[in-house]
C-alpha cells in the first residue's frame, strides 16, 4: 500500500510509531490510530488487519501521552 497525505491539524498533540503502526494523541482524548493491526497494535480486534486511515480507537479526555511498541 502506498502512503497517503492528510490533511494536518492542530488537534494532534502527540504522534507515536511502532513498526507498521501510528498513534496519534488529539487534544480532545482521543487516540487514534493507523497501520497494521495482525496482532492488535491499534486495538480494533482481530478481524481488522490493516487501517489506512486513522480511527478513533479511544477517548481518554485526560491521556497525557502514548506510546508504541515494535510490534
Amino acid at each position: 500500500n502506498l502512503p497517503k497525505l492528510l490533511h494536518p491539524t492542530k488537534d494532534i498533540i502527540l504522534v507515536s510509531c511502532g513498526l507498521n503502526h501510528c498513534l496519534f494523541l488529539k487534544n480532545d482524548g482521543d487516540i487514534l490510530g493507523i497501520g497494521d493491526n495482525q496482532l492488535g497494535q491499534i486495538s480494533l480486534g482481530e478481524n481488522i488487519k490493516k487501517v489506512s486511515l486513522p480511527v478513533v480507537i479511544m477517548n481518554r479526555p485526560r491521556t497525557k501521552s502514548i506510546c508504541c511498541g515494535y510490534y
